[in-house]
């Protein structure tokens, strides 16, 4: 039986390698200060892209995506902007924050931009 923790690894290596075979560079890996915890954060030229990575077994919770919710969201900003003010070159780059959604059938659902701006 595997538990939750490396279950959430697994989720956020495969969406690590996704992202690196799209082309970008992984900058962290669950980057946390008093604020909270950003699963990934990734930069391909311009961009960073502040990812929350959700897997959901079935639908009785509803789908991984719905777990991003108002109150998380404004978390993994807060995150973010603390990021960003503690890696001054961030600030010169175009931001935004992105879902990876694992659906029950271990498919991804990748959403750039889902949430906010920058």
């Amino acid at each position: 039986m595997i538990n939750k923790r490396e279950l959430g690894a697994r989720y956020e290596t495969r969406t690590a390698d996704y992202l690196q075979h799209q082309g970008y560079t992984i900058l962290e890996r669950n980057f946390h200060c008093h604020l909270g915890e950003i699963d990934l954060i990734a930069r391909r030229g311009r961009t960073i892209a502040f990812v929350e990575v959700k897997y959901r077994a079935g639908r009785d919770y509803g789908f991984p995506e719905e777990a991003v919710d108002f109150r998380k969201q404004r978390r993994i900003m807060r995150v973010a902007q603390y990021y960003i003010l503690t890696h001054p070159w961030a600030s010169e780059l175009d931001g935004r924050y992105d879902v990876a959604a694992y659906q029950a059938d271990d498919s991804l659902v990748y959403y750039e931009g889902a949430f906010g701006g920058m």
